[in-house]
């Protein structure tokens, strides 16, 4: 299907993109948290873009994602619209309680897929862009822990 040959286009560019940080980070043994982040974004691709999509394959996601809590503020806010987005896609599907089943499942049941869908979406290519970003900084000595001190530094300025 095309959502599945889509899902291997970003493979093919997140590899051939992103190889040198992937590379580093390994030697690093993690430190600039790219290899990570790599799957991370493939994880997020496959769940987004996947034809036959169910709930349960955003979990990888939700877990190989948690260094983009530490390379920024804008990563934060990524991870944090992510998390909200699954949270409210778990609940269309299976209610919390009485207030969400009527909120989500009755009053906003055509409505709330389209648009969890669509900022899902938007979602996915903004935090492509700032996983990209992020990598052209890498100066593939560099660690996670810096970046993300730099990062605090620029932001307070």
């Amino acid at each position: 299907s095309f959502g599945i040959l889509l899902w291997a286009a970003i493979i093919a560019t997140v590899l051939n993109k992103w190889y040198f940080a992937i590379h580093d980070d390994i030697r690093l043994k993690g430190k600039n948290g790219m290899l990570l982040l790599s799957a991370a974004i493939i994880a997020y691709a496959f769940f987004v873009f996947n034809a036959e999509m169910h709930e349960r394959y955003l979990f990888p996601y939700m877990v190989l994602g948690l260094p983009l809590l530490l390379i920024g503020r804008k990563g934060i806010v990524l991870y944090c619209c992510a998390s909200l987005l699954f949270i409210l896609n778990l609940s269309s599907i299976v209610s919390f309680g009485s207030f969400d089943s009527w909120l989500l499942q009755d009053e906003l049941e055509n409505a709330l897929p389209v648009i969890v869908s669509t900022l899902q979406v938007v979602t996915f290519f903004f935090t492509w862009s700032y996983i990209n970003t992020y990598q052209k900084t890498l100066n593939y000595k560099d660690s996670l822990l810096r970046s993300f001190m730099r990062a605090m530094r620029r932001s307070s300025t």
